[in-house]
């Protein structure tokens, strides 16, 4: 009997042992496979730093896309009303800006004549001729022009203390001179201007073309030289167009020659 139990504990040691075994060299691998199949912790886990990181781009992205459509929008409206400002300016300046007061071509023409003889001084003299005031009438002619124009005769000396008066004599001389040349030059503005012009500086409306040196001999018995007639016609034409703008087609004053 006690044979037989020996056999039997021997016969069950031999069992249990491969079982023993079998479970000790399957442990480590099911741990192994244990660690491999289970996913770390520390892999899957993001770093705070980085998911901060995350955050703030995200909301810098957000904050991008709300301001650029606004700065856009900005812009545009600035210069909307920026624009709408200079349009109004430009309205209340033309606004404020008076009415051009339209001279008739006679007025312009006595406009530029005194400009150019005396730069509007009734009290000029040239030293040579002793032409007079601001349109630089000669002394001679005083007499019958201011008879003509006012009704009676004046003297040089009052003709030289009084600027209206010398300006309502020159207006008068200047209106027939104007009437003349615009029936020879058959309604043209230009030519009549230049015929104008001659006939003041030089006594004939023919001269406006010539362009030959002017010599005056003066009280002191020397010969002066003086611009040509043509020179001093185109000077008159050039301060005339000044006055009233562009002359012949586009002229202010629309010339009807069958009233002449």
């Amino acid at each position: 009997m006690r044979h037989q139990k020996i056999i039997l504990e021997l016969a069950t040691q031999q069992q249990i042992e491969p079982e023993r075994q079998r479970t000790i060299h399957s442990k480590p691998t099911r741990r192994k496979q244990t660690l491999v199949d289970r996913p770390s912790t520390q892999q899957t886990r993001i770093h705070p730093s980085r998911r901060r990181q995350r955050r703030l781009r995200r909301d810098r992205w957000h904050k991008l896309v709300i301001l650029i459509p606004t700065v856009v929008l900005s812009l545009l409206l600035s210069k909307w009303l920026l624009s709408l400002q200079t349009q109004f300016s430009q309205a209340s300046t033309f606004r404020s800006q008076p009415a051009p007061i339209l001279v008739s071509p006679v007025d312009a023409l006595s406009h530029a004549i005194i400009n150019q003889e005396s730069t509007n001084n009734h009290q000029s003299l040239n030293p040579h001729s002793q032409a007079l005031g601001l349109a630089q009438i000669m002394p001679a002619n005083i007499g019958a022009w201011s008879k003509e124009a006012l009704g009676h005769s004046i003297s040089v000396d009052e003709f030289l203390s009084n600027p209206t008066v010398q300006k309502q004599i020159i207006h008068y001389k200047l209106e027939q001179y104007w009437h003349d040349a615009l029936v020879t030059s058959q309604g043209d503005e230009e030519i009549a201007v230049l015929r104008v012009a001659s006939h003041w500086y030089s006594g004939s409306p023919d001269l406006y073309k010539s362009k030959a040196v002017q010599w005056y001999r003066g009280t002191d018995g020397k010969l002066h030289r003086y611009p040509s007639v043509a020179k001093y016609s185109n000077s008159i034409l050039q301060k005339y167009k000044q006055n009233v703008g562009e002359v012949g087609e586009n002229s202010k004053f629309k010339i009807q020659t069958s009233n002449l």
